[in-house]
């Protein structure tokens, strides 16, 4: 939003980096830039605008929302904010974890039927609420 001074120069960026500027008119309020669309053209855009005051000291916007120019043919340069298209866990770690899972999901019932097995055999020695736990020799 513009306060107090109007804007006085246009910026339009290429992957954080300015590479077009215009000279602001009074009372315009959107600009545009035409490219030559080159492999090379790939990449975030972004736009702000800059504004002088009555001391001609220099204030920027914050930069507008990106828009990603894809071009066919061209590969993604670093930064551009593309989704990595790999897996964010490494293999291992999904084996591992599936893994556990399952042998959680497997020994639940086998622990239910012991505490059973164990709960109906202290009822049948007549110590009710003794729950004998197995032990391994």
């Amino acid at each position: 939003m513009l306060t107090g001074s109007p804007a006085t120069r246009i910026v339009f960026c290429k992957d954080g980096v300015e590479e077009y500027s215009l000279k602001a008119q009074r009372g315009q309020l959107s600009y545009s830039v035409l490219l030559k669309i080159s492999l090379k053209s790939a990449g975030t855009y972004t736009c702000g605008y800059q504004q002088r005051n009555e001391s001609n000291w220099v204030r920027s916007s914050a930069l507008s929302a990106p828009r990603y120019l894809a071009v066919p043919g061209s590969s993604p340069s670093p930064g551009t904010g593309l989704p990595h298209r790999g897996p964010a866990i490494p293999l291992w770690i999904w084996i591992l974890r599936s893994a556990l899972t399952l042998l959680l999901l497997i020994s639940a019932p086998i622990i239910t039927l012991i505490l059973e097995t164990c709960s109906h055999s202290a009822t049948a020695t007549g110590h009710s609420g003794d729950v004998p736990l197995p032990t391994v020799i």
